[in-house]
């Protein structure tokens, strides 16, 4: 476990080092899960929204995996999706209205 956190760290070491921006890492998440987020008219809110999302949960795993946890976690395709998208998924709207239904 002593390995992988000392990897990690020199890992994170070496992407300051060599200037890989919080901009670069989303870039680089979006191309590899084929991700846009523009959308015509919206000036960038979306995207903007699903970037803060990205940051938010690359900084708990990084936290989690720095700790001494009996596994890793990782960010996905599904890291940046908000609740009601991970339903709508997941999900026919029908009943996607009946679970939205009862939680009211």
């Amino acid at each position: 476990m002593k390995l992988i956190f000392a990897l990690a760290a020199l890992a994170m070491a070496v992407s300051v080092v060599s200037g890989y921006s919080d901009e670069d890492a989303w870039n680089d998440f979006k191309r590899k899960h084929k991700l846009d987020y523009n959308i015509a008219g919206d000036d960038g809110r979306r995207d903007g929204l699903r970037k803060k999302i990205f940051l938010a949960q690359r900084e708990r795993i990084n936290k989690h995996n720095s700790e001494s946890k009996n596994y890793l976690q990782a960010l996905s395709e599904f890291s940046v999706m908000v609740i009601r998208a991970v339903f709508k998924s997941q999900f026919d709207d029908r009943k996607f209205a009946m679970i939205k239904g009862a939680r009211q």
